[in-house]
């Protein structure tokens, strides 16, 4: 029964926005009331119709839950508008994060794979050039093995 006293304060939360300019009017005939009395004239009536349904509906009338939920009704939006701020405050931060990090820029797919390309072929040219120079070396190694070696001069 909790759920239904939270359920009818939001209702009646949103509802006192409506039910403020008619009750004004209604009221402004008789009492001059400054506008932020006027909207607590408001949250009041429609906070003491929701205890009164609660009560109709033989619910356990819980004043807290329902005042709660009134306060969401009636700063629900601004809460919503104030949490899309922070996100949206959140995600350009992260963004800059991302962007910043290491003065690097995202990679792309093309890029990362043209990247591995380049490093391939670096490899493939350091691989030959040594493979050139170790048969240099093998072919002079085996150069010096293959010329026979004069003889000692007998003294």
């Amino acid at each position: 029964m909790m759920l239904f006293n939270l359920i009818l304060g939001v209702v009646a939360g949103i509802a006192s926005r409506y039910v403020e300019k008619p009750l004004g009017g209604v009221i402004e005939e008789h009492l001059e009331l400054p506008e932020p009395d006027l909207r607590v004239l408001a949250f009041v009536a429609s906070m003491l119709i929701a205890s009164l349904l609660i009560a109709i509906a033989g619910a356990n009338g819980m004043p807290i839950v329902l005042l709660i939920g009134g306060a969401l009704g009636i700063f629900g939006s601004h809460v919503m508008k104030f949490g899309r701020a922070q996100k949206d405050v959140f995600q350009q931060k992260l963004d800059e994060r991302k962007a910043n990090a290491g003065n690097a820029t995202p990679y792309r797919a093309e890029d990362v794979n043209q990247d591995v390309a380049d490093a391939v072929d670096e490899a493939v040219e350091a691989a030959k050039e040594a493979s050139t120079k170790s048969s240099r070396a093998v072919k002079k190694t085996a150069a010096k093995k293959t010329t026979p070696k004069k003889p000692a001069a007998k003294k």
